[in-house]
């Protein structure tokens, strides 16, 4: 069981930091390091929609991973009382640390999902001139 218990405690500790590590990396070095390169404009956004893209890929598995590995780290922990009880200070910090983590991904996807379509939608939206008549 230990060495299962010591795979599991990896893989969520690598879903981490993969996903906060890309979050972090992009905002704090890969965006202005962009800017000053490429500049705003058309290269720009290319670039960024190019990394987003790949990044994203990695950061929906580190999701699924964090999901499956804390299930069951949490219910092999003998202070685990179950999701969203505040039996105990174990119980309430993962409480806080899950409510936070559900915000995180429903920003993540509201973000991915409706931001991405607009932009999409933007760039097909061009309109036709109207015939002169």
């Amino acid at each position: 069981m230990i060495p299962v218990y010591g795979l599991m405690k990896f893989l969520h500790d690598l879903a981490t930091v993969i996903w906060f590590g890309g979050l972090f990396t992009t905002g704090i070095i890969l965006v202005p390091v962009a800017r000053t390169l490429l500049g705003p404009g058309a290269e720009m956004k290319k670039f960024m929609d190019i990394f987003q893209r790949r990044l994203t890929k990695l950061v929906y598995v580190s999701m699924v991973v964090l999901i499956l590995s804390g299930v069951f780290l949490a219910k092999h922990n003998p202070a685990f009382e179950g999701l969203f009880r505040m039996g105990n200070t174990y119980s309430k910090i993962l409480t806080v640390k899950h409510i936070l983590v559900v915000m995180m991904i429903a920003i993540g996807l509201v973000r991915s999902l409706v931001v991405g379509r607009k932009g999409q939608l933007q760039g097909r939206t061009k309109t036709k001139p109207l015939p002169q008549q």
